[in-house]
């Protein structure tokens, strides 16, 4: 059963920000500040939530979404994307099956808990190595 959460964004105040607050929720969560950053940790066992952030340099969340599907390393992970867009674009939509929502910033500290959590609830209750693939969580 895995517990973790890594957040993915090149802006370190962002970064620090949601980790404190999810910390402050005793949920584990590391921090990375790329989508190459992202895909390292998958490749060495990272399984669990990913708040993805959409706008990066270089790799931005979708390209590092297009990776983790191409490397196989979705399994065992939920993708929720991080936006600073007022609605979702029409990537989000293409790529639903991949990706399980979107969390708007600045973000509402106790929905982003309860997101994380529900999140967290929902890997409890797939087998190992499976994650979400586009089907309801319930």
């Amino acid at each position: 059963m895995n517990e973790r959460i890594m957040i993915v964004d090149d802006d370190p105040a962002v970064r620090y920000t949601v980790q404190e607050v999810l910390r402050g929720a005793n949920l584990s969560a590391i921090a990375v500040e790329s989508g190459r950053a992202c895909l390292e940790e998958l490749r060495n066992g990272f399984r669990g939530v990913i708040l993805l952030d959409i706008m990066m340099p270089e790799m931005d969340g979708w390209d590092t979404l297009e990776a983790m599907k191409r490397e196989g390393l979705s399994e065992g992970n939920i993708v929720c994307m991080l936006t600073a867009v007022i609605s979702p674009s029409a990537e989000l939509e293409t790529l639903k099956d991949d990706v399980l929502d979107y969390v708007r910033k600045p973000f509402d500290p106790d929905g982003l808990i309860a997101t994380a959590k529900e999140y967290l609830s929902y890997l409890r209750t797939v087998p190992e190595g499976d994650g979400y693939e586009g089907e309801d969580k319930a």
